[in-house]
């Protein structure tokens, strides 16, 4: 991407610093050098992303000295993993490839910067409770984030419901029956805890953080979305991902339905509802 014209050219002393640090693995008792750390960047993308062709993302001295003189101040994704394991820092900031304070910037750009972390989001933070999955592709492996206990008490109650077709008089009696049962475990200790009206479900949620440098993308569904692969087996989570990220989130509503409609007694899935809310929302920072 070519610098907005009113640049100012800072250099980023931090990642100098960085890589003077670093003894030369060629010239004992000498610093590494830029043409040493391109060749230790190029060997770590390698293996960090095995299996896949990165040549277009190998550098040399040049693109190393275009960075630390600032002329080259955001490098892609896979290029800043690589650069922070080689020079052993936790967070991007840590690498010094932000736009300087003083760098005038196009409104559209500076929230395209706001939009992909640039300025504040070193880490991703997620919360998660029940009704929702949240996967995350690190580096290329699927992490599913999902609160079970409302799946877990729903097991032990939904027995009879599950016995009879779901199209029928039978089965609308045993699901008000059921629902009405899990009334009693919703947001309470030893059941499950939903967010609906009462923000105090927020402190019994699954929370966590992830770097945000090795997050390639991020999944959330509600659980009547993520049927095909926590209800249906259909899909495991790797395909479901790899379907939203090639396809995009109509063809994950499209699997869904179509399986809800092949089935609309619940014979080879018993189920509540024999179709749920489906909602999908992707982030992709690559």
């Amino acid at each position: 991407m070519a610098r907005h014209p009113d640049t100012i050219i800072t250099p980023n002393t931090l990642l100098t610093e960085a890589r003077e640090r670093l003894p030369s693995p060629r010239r004992p008792g000498q610093r590494m050098s830029r043409p040493e750390l391109a060749d230790v960047i190029n060997a770590a993308l390698a293996q960090l992303y095995p299996g896949r062709d990165l040549t277009a993302h190998y550098v040399d001295r040049r693109w190393v000295g275009k960075l630390e003189r600032g002329e080259h101040r955001w490098p892609r994704r896979e290029r800043r993993v690589a650069l922070r394991q080689v020079l052993s820092v936790t967070t991007d900031t840590d690498l010094g490839p932000y736009s300087p304070p003083d760098v005038l910037q196009a409104p559209s750009e500076r929230a395209i910067d706001r939009c992909h972390g640039r300025r504040q989001w070193a880490r991703l933070r997620y919360l998660v409770l029940a009704d929702s999955v949240l996967v995350i592709n690190e580096l290329g492996n699927q992490h599913v984030i999902s609160d079970g206990r409302e799946a877990e008490t729903g097991r032990r109650h939904r027995g009879a419901m599950d016995a009879v077709p779901a199209d029928t008089a039978a089965h609308d009696d045993s699901r008000r029956a059921y629902v009405e049962t899990l009334r009693a475990y919703r947001n309470h200790p030893g059941g499950f805890w939903v967010a609906a009206a009462d923000p105090q479900a927020a402190s019994e949620a699954l929370t966590g953080e992830v770097d945000k440098g090795r997050a390639e993308s991020v999944l959330l569904l509600s659980d009547g979305a993520s049927r095909p692969a926590d209800r249906f087996g259909l899909m495991t989570w790797d395909e479901l991902a790899k379907l939203v990220s090639t396809a995009g989130c109509p063809a994950l509503l499209r699997k869904v339905r179509d399986a809800e409609n092949s089935d609309p007694r619940g014979r080879r899935w018993p189920k509540g509802k024999i179709y749920d809310d489906a909602t999908v929302v992707y982030c992709d920072f690559r």
